[in-house]
């Protein structure tokens, strides 16, 4: 039986995505606008990742944020 770490990880970083960027990727922390939300796109990235002929997947979330330049949702 294998251990399903990929599961949890994926559920750590869903549950604490903002915390998870301020961390990892700091310079885009401070350049999105948290108060917009953001978004989980899962069906979106399959039908991308469905198209690919590269043979493997590297990512397999994908988040949409909102730059605090740029438009805002509405």
């Amino acid at each position: 039986m294998s251990d399903d770490y990929d599961s949890l990880w994926k559920e750590g970083i869903e549950q604490y995505f903002e915390e998870f960027t301020a961390f990892f990727f700091p310079k885009a922390y401070k350049q999105t606008d948290w108060t917009g939300g953001y978004e989980f796109l899962d069906k979106e990235l399959h039908q991308i990742s469905r198209y690919s002929d590269t043979g493997s997947r590297i990512a397999d979330r994908l988040m949409q944020v909102w730059k605090k330049t740029g438009m805002k949702p509405g």
